[in-house]
């Protein structure tokens, strides 16, 4: 995909930069140089470190995509020729993360050259806590009598089911998929938060693209995983071309601990306030500094949900079971022991405790796998 560069473009970036790095000075600038005619002003000003910065933001300048502009060549292609064993490749696959408003959109194309790529026609997302998908758009297409034939998911081709506790799957599967077949689509989560952008699957992909756009009140910690690393094109923003399949090797523990990825992690909030007087004040709630913060945290959200730590009907319970073990092993295998056989798994997975509280969860003798691994504790 051809990325123009445009003087609209090269502004817009360069006002969003003094947003986040000095936003008076953001300010300022723009109430005195805020239209582009005048751009060669503000250049002529700041000289050479302002060029320096257009052409390192031009490098890494936002895709212009547009859905439904597919060329014959990517609808007729047969093979990859980076792969020719590949069963499926991803073409092009682009994720805008927004912090200022909590959206993400997704853009991706999907090439099935074999029969056994048809599972990739089958799409799943998952849906955390109040977000919701919305500006969905998929379709397949095919060659049919020389031209190119379109295929769209009816509105009833997506639906959305249960995973866990607080966390849904939405669903889609294209239809009239054949070896050949291209499928194009893309949404936009909203009521989102941070989310990890994978550069790598079990198929190979051609152009993977993920980019962030800063909130000034919200801080993260980035964490760049796998043996490929992806090229930094922009502040936030990755690109990876070329990125081959990845292999499943004996005893690793799950590829999702392997595959090529930035992971984020929230550090820190900045929210403003007013005080007793009208003072306008901030205050900075830190989630991510280090291990003993992040210990006290654990421990206040395990005593909201049920009074986990400090003494307690835990405590107590523990103490009776542990009463006759010597050794570290022994105790966990009496706890393990006896959980297994007071608690009855009620069918339903969970990656966190319910607001019941534990107490309640151990007097009904049932819970879902949250509340069970957290009684392992």
């Amino acid at each position: 995909m051809k990325i123009k560069s445009n003087l609209t473009g090269v502004k817009t970036r360069l006002t969003d930069w003094f947003n986040f790095v000095h936003p008076t000075a953001y300010n300022r600038i723009i109430s005195k140089y805020a239209y582009l005619p005048q751009m060669k002003v503000w250049i002529k000003k700041f000289g050479i470190i302002a060029l320096v910065f257009i052409s390192m933001r031009a490098a890494g300048q936002l895709p212009k995509i547009e859905f439904g502009e597919i060329s014959m060549h990517e609808v007729r292609m047969q093979s990859y020729e980076k792969d020719s064993s590949a069963v499926a490749v991803v073409l092009f696959d682009y994720g805008d993360l927004n912090m200022k408003d909590f959206t993400l959109h997704r853009y991706s194309k999907i090439k099935i050259l074999r029969k056994d790529g048809y599972q990739w026609a089958d799409v799943s997302v998952p849906i955390f806590g109040d977000e919701k998908i919305s500006s969905f758009k998929a379709a397949t297409y095919n060659v049919k009598d020389g031209k190119m034939e379109v295929t769209p998911v009816a509105d009833d081709g997506r639906f959305k089911e249960e995973y866990v506790e607080g966390i849904d799957i939405v669903k889609w599967a294209f239809p009239n998929v054949k070896e050949g077949s291209l499928l194009e689509y893309e949404y936009t989560i909203s009521n989102g938060g941070i989310r990890d952008w994978e550069f790598q699957k079990k198929i190979p992909i051609a152009h993977s693209e993920f980019n962030i756009r800063e909130n000034v009140n919200i801080k993260f910690q980035i964490f760049i995983q796998g043996y490929l690393v992806p090229k930094q094109v922009g502040s936030d923003h990755w690109l990876m071309k070329d990125v081959p399949a990845f292999v499943d090797e004996p005893f690793i523990s799950s590829s999702q601990n392997y595959i090529s990825k930035v992971n984020l992690e929230l550090a820190n909030v900045t929210v403003g306030y007013r005080d007793w007087s009208g003072r306008r004040d901030t205050h900075l709630y830190n989630y991510m500094s280090d291990w003993p913060d992040l210990s006290k945290q654990y421990k206040r959200i395990f005593t909201i949900v049920g009074g986990v730590v400090g003494g307690g009907f835990i405590k107590e319970m523990t103490d009776s079971i542990i009463k006759d073990c010597k050794f570290p092993d022994e105790k966990v295998r009496a706890i393990h022991s006896y959980v297994q056989s007071a608690m009855e798994w009620n069918g339903r997975y969970s990656t966190w405790v319910r607001r019941k509280g534990m107490k309640r969860i151990f007097d009904d003798k049932t819970g879902t796998s949250g509340d069970i691994n957290l009684l392992m504790l």
